[in-house]
């Protein structure tokens, strides 16, 4: 019984730390993401930018009308970045959109 609590511990410990190491990365990711939108937001409108909210989930999508035979749903997991966008010389001009991405190469042809 001791044994299996160390294990049950053991294995909790190294989990926490493989998803702390995880979010570092995805904080770097974040910022870059963040920096290509305003990149491009500013390229096409031709004024400045500037985020006002920023969100990001993983998780897993389905589609009820083509993954789903009888009971069982086929779902996919993939990334939303969600953004609020605000122009700073106009600040009529408020936008909101996501950006909903399967691997690295699809966001950049989000953004383009």
């Amino acid at each position: 019984m001791k044994l299996l609590k160390q294990i049950i511990i053991l294995i909790s410990v190294v989990s926490l730390f493989s998803c702390a190491s995880t979010a570092t990365l995805d904080k770097t990711k974040d910022v870059e993401i963040q920096k290509e939108v305003i990149k491009v937001l500013q390229e096409e409108y031709k004024q400045p930018f500037k985020i006002l909210d920023f969100k990001y989930k993983y998780e897993s999508h389905t589609s009820p009308t083509s993954d789903c035979v009888f009971l069982y749903c086929k779902s996919r997991k993939y990334g939303t970045y969600y953004f609020k966008v605000k122009a700073i010389n106009n600040p009529i001009i408020t936008m909101n959109f996501k950006l909903e991405y399967a691997d690295k190469a699809s966001i950049k042809r989000c953004l383009l």
